[in-house]
């Protein structure tokens, strides 16, 4: 828990009451074990006694629980009315949790709040038929670290280039990672489970040009494939000078490269003679609340201060969550000279494109992973590949149909 935890936040917003009677309410929070502590003594109950202290017009009985990131749909939608007031979810299971009503839309007030404080890429993860329906405070995406001994500011620009200097790892089977050369050359993934409109957009005018120079790639020695993430081994031991990867390995790239290290923005690649960006799937963590809640009032207000830019910053401090505050991001100096910070902030704005939801992104998955393996393998060669290309679309798409 942070030593500090009493004294956070006193620059959040607060909401004052001009009645001087307390009113009482109960508040269900969940999180993460590692956020709540083993006997909820951590890092989000310290900040739920910190925003009791900062709101006075409320008393507070708290209930926490612990709810991992992955568990939220399956949690909440078995009882909805008995689930928490207040939780975290990704911008991804945001269309199952309006499925099964479990989310609310926030008032007019938080909703301006939540537009101003953050950029529209951002605040529009969280919005559905102009209706915001959660507070932002994180995300994630990938993005490359790498030596700046061996590779330049512009190196690093265009894969390409850089497979000319040195090798580069790559997890190319991680189905996370495979659509973004895809996505960099025009295929998209559009629509949502109530848009009769959705549909995997991996046609061969765009999608082969990728599958041919895929199948050309995994033959080059200087690109290594990170299987099960031993691209940071092979950083280690110097057979590769960089990965692909996010800000939960910054601490071990430190670790490896000492002052070598910086990280920045997916590079382009080089597509039929044309430079195209990667675009790596983004998500974004925000704070809901539950439309069941007694205590509409306090819950959002609770949900507000948990994303606020000060809490942001604990986050980053407790658990090198990147934030998404416009206010931190511009001002803030830990947060500036924090590569992977500023990376995957970068790549979440300027190339990343927002992980759909999640229902029909199943079907995505699984045939993602077999065609992947079967670039990496040789499977899939320049003989074969149109038929392979399109296949996959048919395949993708007659999944959404049935």
């Amino acid at each position: 828990m942070l030593g500090a935890c009493g004294e956070v936040g006193k620059s959040a917003v607060v909401v004052e009451s001009s009645n001087t009677d307390k009113q009482t309410v109960a508040l269900m929070v969940w999180g993460t074990q590692a956020e709540l502590g083993e006997n909820n003594d951590g890092w989000l109950p310290a900040m739920c006694e910190n925003f009791e202290k900062l709101h006075t017009q409320w008393e507070i009985t708290w209930i926490f629980d612990a709810c991992e990131e992955d568990d939220i749909v399956s949690r909440i939608s078995a009882d909805p009315v008995a689930a928490a007031d207040v939780y975290s979810f990704t911008n991804n299971q945001l269309d199952a949790l309006l499925n099964d009503e479990c989310i609310a839309p926030l008032s007019e007030t938080a909703s301006k709040q939540i537009l101003d404080d953050n950029t529209k890429k951002i605040a529009d993860s969280v919005t559905v038929a102009g209706k915001v329906y959660g507070v932002p405070f994180s995300g994630k995406t990938w993005f490359m670290y790498y030596d700046t001994t061996v590779f330049s500011e512009s190196d690093v620009k265009n894969l390409d280039l850089m497979l000319e200097k040195g090798r580069v790892s790559f997890p190319l089977t991680a189905e996370w990672y495979f659509g973004a050369f895809y996505l960099a050359n025009g295929c998209s993934v559009l629509g949502n489970s109530t848009d009769d409109s959705i549909s995997f957009d991996f046609s061969a005018d765009k999608a082969l040009p990728v599958t041919e120079y895929l199948a050309t790639l995994v033959k080059n020695p200087n690109f290594v494939i990170d299987a099960d993430g031993t691209g940071l081994q092979c950083l280690s031991d110097g057979v590769v000078s960089a990965i692909f990867t996010g800000t939960w390995e910054k601490e071990v790239v430190q670790q490896t490269l000492g002052e070598t290290w910086t990280a920045t923005i997916p590079p382009t690649v080089t597509i039929v003679g044309e430079e195209k960006q990667l675009a790596p799937f983004g998500v974004v963590n925000a704070v809901a609340v539950n439309p069941h809640t007694k205590n509409f009032d306090a819950a959002e207000a609770l949900a507000l201060y948990l994303a606020s830019p000060e809490i942001q910053m604990e986050r980053y401090e407790f658990m090198s969550a990147a934030p998404v505050s416009k206010k931190l991001l511009k001002e803030n100096n830990k947060i500036l000279s924090d590569y992977s910070c500023i990376a995957m902030v970068e790549t979440m704005e300027f190339c990343s494109v927002t992980q759909p939801d999640y229902p029909h992104m199943e079907n995505y998955w699984s045939a993602i992973s077999r065609f992947s393996r079967e670039i990496v393998d040789g499977t899939i060669t320049d003989k074969n590949a149109l038929e392979k290309t399109e296949n996959l679309h048919v395949e993708l798409n007659q999944q959404v149909v049935d």
